[in-house]
């Protein structure tokens, strides 16, 4: 608990305690604006019996395990506008002087230098 901030200290406690006394024995207002509740209470589940302390889990039926999550593969029309978006904002980063996700210029420090915005596809 030496994360140095008391919202991180915060989460750290909540989710032990939470972990420690299952959503029936947490305040009701804290469970009743959980959101995806109904989702963590299943993993939280599944956690607890890869862990050994009862319960089975079949990971085959997790539709979270998979490599897409769950969510099915992209149509091309959802994979072009995602790369757009990627684009325009390579493209805002590079005219507003922002280095690029990744990119330290050459100071070492970020922002524009002579290769930043250069992208190699």
């Amino acid at each position: 608990m030496q994360a140095g901030d008391a919202d991180t200290n915060a989460t750290v406690a909540g989710s032990l305690l939470g972990a420690y006394l299952t959503d029936t024995g947490l305040p009701g207002h804290w469970v009743q604006h959980l959101r995806d509740g109904a989702w963590l209470a299943q993993k939280t589940k599944c956690a607890g019996s890869l862990l050994g302390f009862g319960g089975t889990y079949d990971p085959t039926n997790d539709p979270d395990v998979l490599i897409d999550g769950g969510k099915g593969a992209f149509t091309p029309e959802e994979l072009n506008r995602r790369y757009d978006e990627l684009m325009c904002e390579v493209g805002r980063r590079v005219n507003d002087g922002l280095p690029l996700p990744g990119s330290r210029g050459p100071s070492g420090k970020g922002g524009k230098g002579e290769k930043d915005g250069c992208i190699v596809c």
